[in-house]
């Protein structure tokens, strides 16, 4: 992560320009680099592999946490929206052999997510699908999961995509959510939230703010599943 050609030490450098983001909330990494921090990575394929592969030693240690807390099984079928690598749908369904699942990402991340499942031996209860969060996701499932991904934008964008998840969930589906909520679900990491700043101009939250931001979404909590620094929020629709 020390590494500046890697896709953190990259966003790093961004904070350089700090100033900009303190007086005007929004990101800094375009104003070092000149677009924004998904399509900058965009451009260089080894940085992608670079990131995927960082978030994935970091949802590793997550799924442990995780998995014990939530009746996955449950689910039935699950969708991971932006789920990176594959990495947390695969732990998943190597612990519940009768849930089926789908990783939701960018082409180049998907192809990469059909390599972990199928390197995992679950690739024939588990497939990647490309496309957009901001549009459609595949309808019907149990579940759709957003394991980071909301801290990542602003409070527009992430209710944006609350609302895509909703749309797909239906009046059945839920939608968890998986952050580090911190002690209490109100105890968010202040440095993280900086970067968050930095990077994205997104930013940390607690199930407080996210239980507002489900409201305009037209969902509401139904449950929080505490484990450890994270907690796995479950939403339905209101």
């Amino acid at each position: 992560m020390l590494d500046t050609g890697t896709a953190i030490g990259r966003a790093d450098l961004a904070a350089v320009e700090l100033p900009h983001s303190v007086r005007t909330g929004a990101a800094a990494f375009p104003e070092r680099y000149g677009r924004d921090f998904w399509a900058d990575l965009r451009t260089d394929p080894a940085r992608t592999a670079d990131y995927d592969a960082q978030m994935a030693a970091d949802v590793t240690s997550w799924a442990e946490a995780v998995l014990p807390v939530y009746d996955w099984a449950g689910l039935g079928r699950l969708v991971d929206v932006g789920g990176g690598d594959g990495t947390m749908l695969a732990a998943l369904l190597r612990a519940h052999p009768g849930l089926r699942g789908t990783v939701f990402d960018q082409p180049v991340t998907a192809r990469a997510a059909r390599a972990t499942l199928a390197a995992a031996g679950v690739a024939d209860r588990g497939d990647a699908v490309s496309g957009d969060f901001f549009g459609g996701l595949p309808s019907g499932a149990g579940g759709y999961l957003l394991c980071a991904v909301l801290h990542d934008w602003d409070d527009e964008a992430a209710v944006a995509i609350l609302r895509s998840c909703a749309r797909a969930a239906g009046s059945t589906g839920k939608v968890l959510v998986v952050e580090k909520f911190g002690a209490g679900g109100e105890a968010v990491s202040t440095g993280m939230d900086l970067r968050m700043l930095v990077y994205f101009g997104g930013r940390e939250r607690g199930i407080t703010d996210l239980t507002a931001l489900a409201a305009r979404a037209g969902l509401e909590v139904s449950g929080v599943h505490p484990a450890g620094r994270l907690a796995v929020v479950e939403l339905v629709a209101r």
